[in-house]
This record gives C-alpha cells, sequence and structure tokens, in this order.
C-alpha cells in the first residue's frame, strides 16, 4: 500500500459544480515512487459534445497545466474524472445508493481503452453528485485497483 498526498487543487468543487457533467483532470506527481508521494490534481475544461456521458479536455487549458507542472518539475502520472450519480440517487433507499455508487465507481470500457492509448500509469474516478464525493477509485491502465492510502484528501488547504 501507498500513502499518497493529493493536492485536488479546486477539482471537487469543480466536480460537484458541473454535476451531472463529467469534470476532468490530470494528475502530477513529485517525487514519484520515492515513499509519501504527493500528487498534484490539475482541472481543465470538459469540451466534450456528451459532457454527462464523457470528457474531453480543452487543447490550451491542458497544454497550459503541462507548462505549468514541467516549470514546477513535476512528473505526470495520469488523470482523474468524475463520474456522476443519476438523479434518482437522492430518493434512493440507502441500499439501492450504495449499489449505484459501486456501479459508478469502475471504470468504462471507453475509460480502459484511453488509459491505455495514452499508457495512464494512473487514472482516477470520484463518482459525485452536486453535494459530494462519494467514492475515490484510482486504477491502473487494466482497471485494476490501485491500493493507495489517501494521506488526507486536501483542496486549497482544507480538509474534506
Amino acid at each position: 500500500m501507498s500513502l499518497i498526498s493529493v493536492e485536488w487543487n479546486g477539482f471537487i468543487k469543480m466536480c460537484c459544480e458541473n454535476y451531472p457533467a463529467e469534470s476532468c483532470a490530470f494528475l502530477f506527481a513529485k517525487a514519484p515512487f520515492k515513499g509519501a508521494e504527493k500528487w498534484f490534481v490539475f482541472p481543465v475544461e470538459n469540451i466534450a459534445v456528451d459532457k454527462v456521458n464523457q470528457w474531453s479536455p480543452h487543447p490550451q487549458e491542458l497544454k497550459l497545466v503541462k507548462e505549468k507542472a514541467k516549470d514546477q518539475r513535476l512528473t505526470p502520472i495520469g488523470n482523474v474524472h468524475s463520474h456522476t450519480l443519476p438523479e434518482s440517487f437522492k430518493t434512493a433507499s440507502k441500499l439501492e445508493r450504495g449499489q449505484m455508487i459501486n456501479e459508478h465507481m469502475f471504470p468504462s470500457d471507453v475509460d480502459l481503452r484511453y488509459a491505455r492509448r495514452f499508457n495512464n500509469i494512473v487514472r482516477g474516478i470520484l463518482v459525485v453528485d452536486d453535494n459530494a464525493v462519494y467514492e475515490c477509485y484510482f486504477h491502473d491502465q487494466f482497471g485494476v485497483n490501485l491500493d493507495l492510502y489517501l494521506n488526507g484528501i486536501t483542496e486549497g488547504g482544507s480538509e474534506k
């Protein structure tokens, strides 16, 4: 198990505010694979035609994010995006809510295709609605769960 500290840089808030559209961001690491790591999430605008079911990063924002990460001497390791829960989640029973979260926390076939295409080391999925993040799942390019312990999820310095 790896101990990871993640700086979300507003991404958690962005995911909830953009609901029901998916949000996307890119992951970078300071000193990856050296014990206790620190990951940085850099959000970018989703410009997909169907924002509810897919994501596509804004090319100019992605270019700026990559430049910022390079200036900070960060290593690109992958990306993270949200999967949104249906409106029926709010009125569902506790059991149904658990099932809905479970159905949305794993990578889709499209997610896995892109992970392999771009050779991502890490891909993250946040399962959200307009109020909260219910699950955070990190996997490799084949969908295998990465056994991580997030050392406090921070967003701009405040514990979430």
